[in-house]
């Protein structure tokens, strides 16, 4: 019963995993074409290096504050991608369980067969 819980469990997974999927492509795809558009690499200055500005521009810190900006409803986003990882190592370390104490019961049936 245990194992049919957990492929269910497995199947909603995935099915809420395709839907979050599908609702995020076509929220992004819904955005105005006017909005703007995040920027990884900016253009470099003549006088600093070509690495030192990379490696600025692309720091967690500033392209965290760009998504923000750009894109408000991420913070949502992020907190429910955080509940759902959760949920999901939970659910690892059900498994994880499960499956010990399935081998610790083969393991003990064949040590005592042996006998």
């Amino acid at each position: 019963s245990s194992m049919l819980l957990l492929l269910l469990s497995g199947i909603l997974f995935a099915f809420l995993f395709v839907f979050w999927k599908s609702r995020f492509q076509s929220s992004v795809g819904e955005m105005s074409s006017n909005s703007t558009s995040l920027a990884l690499v900016r253009p470099t200055s003549s006088t600093g290096s070509t690495k030192s500005n990379t490696d600025k521009s692309l720091s967690v810190n500033s392209l965290s504050r760009e998504i923000l900006i750009n894109f408000p409803h991420t913070i949502a986003m992020q907190k429910q991608i955080l509940v759902n990882l959760r949920i999901v190592e939970y659910k690892l370390a059900e498994l994880e369980l499960f499956l010990v104490f399935k081998d610790l019961n083969g393991a003990l049936v064949n040590w005592k067969s042996t006998e």
